[in-house]
């Protein structure tokens, strides 16, 4: 899988649209906040215009803000190779553990082994540690 590393806002707008997931398209904005507002080291990847994944990394954490997936390509297994990407970049740098707040993408991330550790007012909050 070919993937481009860069931060091209209206072109991640676009893909979490065609996601057809309303949180998507609001986790991109906050993706940006995050970005240019805290001193973190960013995850911004996607697979052409078919996926994106957002996050960033701290010494000992990871957090996956957004996955997306254009519907068209939907059920492909394009989100999990994202997916699996991050978790390599993050072991790499020494995290210990990933995690994310997802309110519909609950089974996505059980299915990648990630678990349930808190619950938000936003959603689930599900982790994987990290070998």
């Amino acid at each position: 899988m070919d993937l481009i590393y860069d931060w091209d806002e209206p072109l991640y707008r676009n893909i979490a649209k065609k996601s057809e997931s309303k949180q998507a398209v609001e986790d991109v904005k906050y993706a940006r906040f995050v970005f240019y507002r805290r001193n973190m080291n960013r995850l911004s990847f996607r697979q052409g215009e078919k996926a994106i994944l957002l996050g960033y990394y701290t010494a000992q954490s990871c957090r996956i803000i957004v996955v997306a997936v254009d519907k068209e390509f939907g059920g492909q297994g394009i989100g999990g190779a994202l997916l699996k990407k991050a978790e390599i970049i993050a072991q790499k740098h020494g995290c210990k553990r990933i995690f994310t707040v997802t309110k519909g993408g609950r089974r996505f991330y059980e299915k990648y082994g990630y678990q349930i550790t808190a619950k938000k007012s936003n959603g689930w909050e599900m982790t994987k540690k990290l070998q």
